[in-house]
């Protein structure tokens, strides 16, 4: 559990101290700890929890919970109240914390009887990971906290739920049904594609053996990278994806939708698909992931389950030889030939950042250009986890998320790849590197700007770089020293791979790779908002 003390948990952390069995890891900003309980289910599917105070404590964690919803992922957020004598008066530290995270969250339950608190504690660990995993919240005022819960209760609890009661949704025929109609579309079609996101991380093996044997073409959004196999993966789709798998989400005669959604950085214009007369199959937990685009069979159900019936059902039907696709994947793999690359010093600094996560247990990356570049540069069949923030693009949760999954990875380090943006909202937690002696390299990209904004502003104002310049965060590696890292200055590709290794070398402290380049180094392919994902600008002579 993550958290930071404060007055209207006092309770809860003297019972944490006096019971001795759960492991507490503070942090500096309340935001980190969502953020790292956030990443601890990504380690080990266990739901990830945090605790924070009343007031300015859940206001700060409010982010981060924020971010979990968004990304799909199960945390129990357990915040401090003030007594229930001094709710409702504008008492000291106090605010509406059940009104500040029910539309972040899956459901929040506000405990005003020590009888409510063990069902409400099982209840929200329930719901958190059933059907579609989201955060949930148990609000605890003071004086409900510091009174002692009998051995057997039961009793009611004030609930506020935002979904609807967790049931099982493959025990529906919906998801069978589907995959029989998915084996028929497999067998018959001439260009099938796999579309995979964050819902199938869990399901790579699965994924890898029926996409192998039946030679159908894996794309997959960002946080689906961890699911795309080493044989037939066309890359990244979207707004900076690569060119062969924007290519083939826009000709394909079979969309297989498998844990995704398809929002604005994947079809960046859905009336601009060239979907009209194919089929395309989702399968996913919630139905409003799909509501961007027309999707012609729709499931809710378990991604794993599902592949599971479709890799026998095509087994059955004898459509796991691939003969027939074999002139697409011809066709995929000249459009990869062509995809132009950005500049020299990247395709440098990309080969040597995939030597350096060989033996990582996981990439983690906040949002912004280094993000992007890291998803680019991203080999499939990497043992690694790849954690991002995807749906809320957080600043500032790298550093968190790797710091959690180091703890959590038995002596494996982890890569945090950042910009200097990002580290500058979150370096406040180098100090709990240190007193943790977690194993994390930090790769900074220091280009002295917001680069991503600046892009944008860029490519859509004219270059009127309204307040996305700054000083270059020069003391970045200095800073890193004084905490106890490990600080390396990388000024160049000759510089990265030396330092790179050196930093692998590091067992026992944080390494942070201050890596310097230029703000003029853009993020390319990109497609702008409104185009077909087509339409890729790859310089500045496409922008218009």
């Amino acid at each position: 559990m993550w958290g930071y003390p404060g007055g209207s948990v006092l309770g809860l952390y003297d019972e944490i101290y006096r019971c001795g069995l759960l492991r507490h890891l503070p942090v500096r900003c309340e935001q980190a700890a969502a953020h790292a309980a956030c990443s601890s289910y990504a380690a080990t599917r266990a739901l990830g929890a945090c605790i924070v105070t009343s007031g300015p404590g859940i206001t700060n964690a409010i982010t981060g919970i924020a971010t979990a919803q968004a990304d799909s992922v199960p945390v129990l957020a357990i915040s401090g109240q003030v007594p229930l004598a001094s709710m409702g008066r504008g008492s000291f530290q106090e605010c509406d914390a059940v009104g500040l995270a029910s539309p972040c969250t899956k459901g929040c339950y506000s405990l005003r009887r020590v009888l409510d608190i063990r069902r409400a504690a099982w209840e929200a660990s329930l719901v958190a990971v059933t059907n579609r995993p989201s955060p949930v919240l148990l609000d605890f005022p003071k004086d409900v906290a510091r009174r002692t819960l009998p051995c057997a209760t039961e009793g009611g609890l004030r609930h506020r739920p935002n979904h609807t009661a967790p049931q099982d949704v493959w025990s529906e025929p919906c998801g069978y049904i589907l995959a029989h109609r998915a084996a028929r579309y497999i067998s018959t079609a001439a260009r099938p594609l796999a579309y995979v996101g964050g819902g199938s991380a869990h399901s790579a093996l699965r994924l890898a053996h029926i996409a192998g044997a039946a030679c159908i073409p894996v794309a997959g959004s960002l946080m689906g990278l961890d699911a795309t196999p080493t044989r037939g993966s066309v890359g990244m789709v979207g707004m900076y994806g690569r060119l062969s798998a924007n290519l083939a989400m826009q000709y394909s005669d079979l969309v297989v939708a498998m844990g995704a959604r398809f929002d604005d950085r994947v079809v960046t214009s859905p009336a601009r698909l060239a979907w009209r007369g194919r089929a395309v199959v989702s399968v996913n937990v919630a139905s409003s992931l799909t509501r961007d685009v027309g999707v012609s069979h729709m499931a809710m159900a378990n991604v794993e389950n599902f592949l599971g019936t479709l890799c026998r059902l095509l087994s059955s039907r004898g459509a796991l030889n691939g003969s027939s696709v074999r002139p697409w994947t011809i066709l995929l793999r000249s459009w990869r030939i062509h995809q132009r690359h950005g500049r020299l010093g990247f395709v440098l600094y990309g080969n040597m950042f995939r030597r350096a996560v060989i033996g990582a247990c996981a990439v983690c990356c906040d949002v912004g250009q280094h993000q992007m570049w890291a998803a680019q540069y991203h080999t499939a069949g990497l043992t690694a986890r790849r954690i991002n923030s995807g749906g809320l693009g957080t600043m500032g949760c790298g550093i968190p998320f790797a710091m959690s999954l180091q703890t959590l990875s038995h002596g494996l380090y982890s890569v945090c790849v950042t910009g200097d943006g990002s580290l500058q909202m979150s370096h406040h937690e180098l100090p709990t590197l240190r007193s943790m002696g977690s194993r994390v390299m930090v790769v900074v990209l220091n280009n002295g700007s917001l680069g991503m904004v600046r892009q944008w502003q860029q490519v859509e104002h004219c270059g009127r770089y309204s307040q996305s310049r700054s000083a270059r965060y020069a003391c970045a590696s200095s800073m890193a020293e004084q905490h106890g890292h490990v600080g390396v200055d990388v000024l160049g590709p000759a510089h990265a791979f030396a330092a790179f290794a050196d930093s692998r070398s590091s067992v026992r402290h944080t390494a942070l790779l201050n890596v310097r380049h230029s703000s003029h180094e853009c993020v390319w392919p990109m497609v702008q908002g409104g185009r077909s994902i087509t339409n890729m600008m790859t310089s500045y002579r496409d922008i218009n």
